[in-house]
């Protein structure tokens, strides 16, 4: 069968994509190279409710509302964050991911689990994908990971920096809702590590630039704080956006094409917005699916990337005086605009009303 769209991967950008075209009238397919969708999971599960709108998710996949969270310096002091209000939502993600691709589905998009593609042809009317089976299609959406297999056989330029991840599930000590994390060359290296209460556990991670030792400093997080790891998850997180994720009939859409905040990870709000643009390019038929992005929320993700470079040039002492200059004043202002999504919003408040912070941003 010949389909208008093939979507290679079956997360929540991919299926959330699908379900817009299918809903448009698009003859659309998921290819999901793995046998469930959701699986393996390789996200802390922490979003925003701008997330589960997106998606169309109702709000039983959330496990705990989080509140704040309390900043850990290198040498050993807390800056608390939030309290006043939900800040972020733990979710389960598995879950999530499902009720997704359930949602596509019932749209009327169609589903094939334990399909990789292994080829990709051009031809006079669109692509063959090839893999378990043929699969012939006008456009070609890449959703399909940091990893993208369809970048790199279509020759998009690769991504050359990443920040690698572990993460595990240990029982929950019901010790409040707020999110701990820890900054410093000797816990995180290039990114930081994380304690995010989800209901019935803890999820336990730690995020280090690629190639400084992801598993000695994740070994550390769990002497630090006394517990045993479940099952133990690796990711893999892309910093910056490639140059392109769009070329003639085919686009890349989140972390294929590094939509990603460099400054936490997350990609699921940046990625739901690439879909519904993905949507409305094909919908509309002219529209620039790039300039269309671009517009909407790649300058967010360009600041985000300019923070987190500025982030990771600070030695262990700055963050520690960094840190001290931060007055009640900074932290109710970073309080009111903190925003999961919008990580530039409470930075640009905070530097208008302590103009003296920026001069931590140099600090290389």
């Amino acid at each position: 069968m010949r389909y208008d769209v093939a979507v290679i991967g079956g997360g929540p950008v991919g299926c959330t994509a699908a379900r817009l075209l299918a809903r448009r009238g698009f003859r659309t397919i998921v290819l999901e190279e793995h046998s469930r969708v959701g699986e393996p999971v390789r996200c802390a599960g922490l979003v925003t409710s701008r997330v589960l709108d997106l998606a169309g998710v109702d709000d039983d996949v959330v496990r705990q509302k989080i509140s704040g969270a309390v900043v850990h310096t290198p040498g050993g002091d807390t800056l608390h964050v939030g309290g006043d209000r939900t800040h972020a939502l733990a979710i389960d993600r598995r879950a999530f991911d499902r009720d997704i691709a359930e949602r596509a589905v019932a749209a009327g998009a169609e589903l094939r689990c334990s399909w990789k593609a292994t080829g990709i042809q051009r031809s006079a009317d669109g692509f063959a994908v090839s893999g378990d089976g043929t699969v012939r299609c006008r456009w070609l959406v890449g959703a399909d990971g940091v990893r993208s297999r369809v970048a790199s056989l279509l020759g998009f330029p690769p991504q050359r920096e990443h920040v690698q991840t572990l993460q595990t599930a240990v029982s929950a000590d019901g010790d409040g809702d707020d999110v701990d994390v820890w900054v410093g060359s000797n816990v995180a290296p290039g990114f930081f590590a994380w304690r995010i209460p989800a209901g019935d556990v803890v999820r336990v991670g730690v995020g280090v630039t690629a190639g400084a030792g992801v598993m000695r400093h994740f070994r550390r997080l769990l002497h630090r704080l006394d517990v045993e790891p479940r099952e133990v998850q690796a990711g893999l997180i892309p910093l910056g956006m490639r140059r392109r994720f769009c070329r003639d009939d085919v686009a890349l859409a989140g972390d294929a094409a590094g939509q990603v905040k460099a400054t936490s990870g997350g990609g699921l709000y940046p990625g739901l917005v690439a879909a519904f643009c993905l949507a409305e390019m094909m919908d509309e038929g002219t529209a620039d699916y790039h300039r269309n992005y671009m517009s909407r929320y790649g300058a967010e993700l360009r600041k985000s990337r300019w923070l987190h470079r500025r982030f990771i040039g600070l030695s262990d002492g700055v963050l520690d005086r960094l840190a001290g200059a931060v007055d009640e004043e900074v932290m109710d202002v970073v309080t009111r605009y903190g925003d999961l999504d919008f990580p530039s919003r409470a930075a640009v408040e905070a530097v208008k009303r302590r103009p003296s912070l920026l001069r931590f941003a140099f600090h290389f």
